[in-house]
């Protein structure tokens, strides 16, 4: 538990010096140019890509993104015993043409089919399947297409709380 509170604060960490780097000019002063992109019509838009991580594994991801809030889906099917779904809310607090940093409020759901073998009987296999349903916090980056988000999620269902959730992959604009 403590070494996954401890990578969320740093990835967390990682937004103060980019955050700052955006906003300030190498003087020090403030970039007025990064200023008026924050209100830009230009950085909506609307991304379709794929990502791996959560919710399955590798999954298809859509979202609008603009100010002062973005929606975004992610989702994989792949058989009846490995999917999931997950959509997020996300709070924009760097915004440029090329970066965008947001805290996200995010919900979903995976399962998967384990396959295990029966201690009393040798040689029977028995099919598991574990759901969980969840809901959480994460810190996502998207930069010139790429997107990375890593979060927790907190739910119920076969698997402990936290969840560790992550996600890293490409969106085409």
């Amino acid at each position: 538990m403590l070494k996954i509170i401890k990578i969320v604060v740093l990835v967390s960490l990682f937004a103060l010096p980019v955050s700052y780097s955006q906003s300030r000019t190498l003087d020090g002063t403030n970039d007025s140019v990064y200023n008026d992109t924050l209100n830009d019509t230009n950085t909506r838009f609307f991304g379709i890509g794929a990502v791996i991580g959560a919710p399955a594994s590798m999954s298809i991801t859509t979202g609008f993104y603009f100010v002062p809030v973005s929606f975004r889906v992610t989702g994989g099917f792949w058989g009846k015993g490995w999917y999931g779904l997950q959509g997020d809310i996300a709070f924009p607090f760097t915004k440029s043409k090329e970066l965008i940093q947001n805290i996200s409020v995010i919900g979903g759901f995976f399962a998967t089919n384990v396959i295990d073998t029966d201690p009393s009987q040798p040689g029977i296999q028995i099919i598991r399947h574990y759901r969980q349903n969840y809901i959480g916090a994460a810190y996502d980056v998207y930069y010139a297409g790429f997107l990375m988000q890593t979060g927790l999620g907190f739910g119920k269902g076969n698997f402990p709380n936290p969840q560790f959730l992550f996600q890293f992959g490409y969106l085409f604009d």
